[in-house]
């Protein structure tokens, strides 16, 4: 029974008279869904009011619009700080175009950011799988180096934002890796709904290729599908891997398939002309709690060109209630083909 999954809805519109229609009866559909594995609730409505904005890349092309970038060549190896050398002895990790060092702001003990280009102006094209396995191998040598050093930092996190509408400071394609000895919000929601309810992760991919409604495919063990109650404006996506139960699983099975599929997903996002998102890959740190590894995508957007206003307000900011502004089953429909 604790696996056992329920898409709960409310379904309900909101009635009145539409200046657009000569002030005629009209109706707006809204949505709250229940997540049916956490419980969290999610408001889906405000439909065409959001559009994906174009992003200008020319006007991040120099450096200088922050008046200089620590990722570039000739300033990272100068500016970006070493970690301890009891945590990584040469105090920086390195691989292809990939460096990973200290996060010079941390946010918590443990926090690294892995520089993934040389370039500093990288469209979602140019995020390459060479690219994007260097800087997640590195993550891994980094998550290792912490475990040995410190281990009651045990819950490996990688967190993402790409480009200005996810809230990245810097341009420059970057990706931070952290181990917390307390889990973030997001993070201690799945390990509890992990431990309370044994099997819900793969009773929810059953359940999601069964619905067909928002099943997008598989690439080796991660199964990808836009979630039910997604927490971003325009939408979400998921991949799970149940069979993947912890970070020694993660790393001999599961990297080259996730990023068989990632790339789908942003080649979808390229097209619809979505060119910002942020990201998190969870994963269990042994295998005396095992979690199923899983990684979410939000895509991001400014709302227009002319105040750059975000795509967050006051539902998220303050209420703590996702908004999402598209159907997740059109959404799936969207990602489909690329899968």
């Amino acid at each position: 029974m604790s696996g056992k999954v329920l898409f709960e809805r409310r379904s309900a519109a909101s009635r009145l008279l539409d200046p657009r229609q000569g002030f005629s009866p009209a109706a707006a559909p809204v949505e709250v869904r229940r997540d049916p594995v956490t419980g969290r609730t999610v408001r889906v409505g405000h439909f065409g009011a959001v559009r994906p904005v174009p992003l200008d890349l020319e006007r991040y092309a120099a450096p200088e619009v922050k008046g200089h970038c620590p990722f570039c060549p000739g300033s990272r190896e100068r500016e970006l700080p070493r970690f301890d050398p009891t945590v990584i002895p040469g105090g920086r990790l390195e691989a292809g175009e990939g460096l990973l060092a200290p996060n010079l702001f941390p946010y918590d003990v443990h926090g690294a950011v892995c520089v993934l280009t040389r370039d500093h102006v990288v469209g979602l094209e140019g995020l390459t799988r060479r690219r994007l396995a260097d800087g997640l191998g590195l993550g891994l040598a980094y998550w290792k180096a912490v475990a040995r050093a410190d281990p009651p930092h045990r819950y490996p996190v990688m967190a993402w934002n790409y480009m200005p509408p996810s809230g990245g400071g810097l341009v420059h394609p970057h990706i931070q890796f952290f181990r917390f000895d307390i889990p973030p919000r997001a993070l201690a929601e799945v390990l509890d709904a992990s431990a309370r309810r044994p099997g819900v992760w793969a009773a929810l991919v059953e359940a999601e290729r069964a619905r067909g409604e928002r099943y997008l495919g598989c690439t080796g063990p991660w199964e990808w599908f836009v979630p039910f109650a997604p927490v971003g404006i325009w939408g979400e996506v998921w991949a799970l891997a149940p069979g993947l139960g912890h970070l020694e699983a993660l790393e001999s099975a599961g990297w080259g398939a996730l990023l068989d599929g990632l790339g789908r997903v942003l080649a979808c996002f390229a097209d619809a002309g979505i060119h910002s998102f942020n990201a998190a890959l969870f994963v269990g740190p042994d295998a005396g709690e095992p979690l199923p590894a899983q990684l979410r995508i939000v895509p991001r957007t400014h709302l227009n060109l002319r105040d750059f206003a975000p795509d967050l307000n006051f539902f998220q900011a303050v209420l703590e209630e996702p908004v999402c502004a598209v159907w997740p089953e059109d959404l799936a429909r969207q990602l489909r083909p690329f899968f």
